[in-house]
């Protein structure tokens, strides 16, 4: 039955029957997570029908048209309990990573509240830098100040010891005519790429000799202009590329040719599955050739 907490979380009545479950997870074998999922069973009470040590709950969601893909999640530490450091293989009192959130499905009605502590072991953070990331503007007050948030993330990253700092790289402005659509930094190419050369120093000057890696990622499909700056950009060893392969498949692969012709400068994966355009979705809950990426994480070492 639903304690308080996790009642209120749910937005469930405390009391409520849900479905516990607790689960070791492992990585090659190693344990390095419990976690702990709470799911309203009067959403789905058939759930209790299957053997979750085959079944992914997901996937089991799936089956009754249930798909978790939006929530929050917060992310702290705690300690290992002298039960969590037995499963965990580690000693009581260790420092873990405590994960906690609700999931809720297409509808936005909460599914799940989990709750999870983690060992270290493989797990590290990135910093996803503004969606907006301009550094190329032609308002040079509005390209400084973004210029300025890379600087003061590589110094955060520097302190934390953060490893990959992700961006998106912007179209920019355009303009819709009778005929077509203008892009100005396709028009006003030479500048643009000049803008991105003077981007890219700073970001070698600025991250030295660190172990930090800028990786842009693929979103709706790249310009030209946009692949010659990335070139420029992937000369230097800082930036790298970023595949999140649900956003490629949500625009008919159009990105996959050209990350493939860079692919020994993909250093880091956005794994999430995918159906038609829409993308986000839980693994194993779309139509996405899932393994074949996972292989590709595994050769390049992502």
């Amino acid at each position: 039955d639903a304690s308080p907490i996790v009642a209120k979380s749910m937005g469930i009545r405390p009391g409520q029957r849900v479905l516990y479950l607790r689960r070791l997870r492992l990585i090659d074998g190693a344990p390095y997570m419990i976690e702990t999922n709470y799911i309203n069973l009067e959403l789905c009470p058939r759930v209790l029908d299957y053997d979750f040590r085959d079944e992914s709950l997901y996937r089991v969601l799936s089956y009754h048209n249930i798909f978790p893909c939006q929530g929050y999640e917060s992310v702290g530490i705690t300690y290992a309990t002298d039960s969590e450091a037995r499963h965990l293989q580690i000693e009581s009192g260790d420092p873990l990573y405590f994960l906690t959130g609700v999931a809720k499905d297409q509808n936005g009605v909460p599914v799940e509240y989990f709750k999870s502590v983690a060992d270290k072991h493989g797990i590290y953070y990135t910093i996803h830098l503004d969606e907006n990331l301009n550094v190329c503007d032609f308002n040079a007050y509005v390209a400084d100040a973004y210029k300025k948030t890379v600087a003061d993330a590589i110094k955060i990253a520097k302190h934390l010891e953060i490893k990959v700092l992700n961006m998106h790289i912007a179209k920019g402005v355009y303009f819709t005519l009778p005929d077509r659509k203008v892009l100005l930094f396709s028009e006003y190419k030479d500048r643009y790429l000049e803008s991105i050369v003077d981007f890219r120093d700073m970001c070698e000057t600025a991250i030295g000799d660190a172990d930090i890696k800028i990786c842009i990622e693929n979103c709706d499909g790249y310009e030209n202009f946009q692949k010659e700056a990335i070139e420029i950009l992937l000369e230097s060893n800082v930036f790298a590329l970023t595949f999140d392969v649900g956003h490629n498949h949500g625009t008919g692969s159009i990105d996959e040719k050209f990350i493939m012709k860079h692919k020994d400068c993909l250093k880091h994966i956005h794994l999430h599955d995918a159906k038609g355009r829409k993308n986000h979705l839980a693994l194993g809950t779309g139509e996405m050739d899932i393994e074949k990426y996972l292989n590709l994480a595994k050769e390049q070492n992502c």
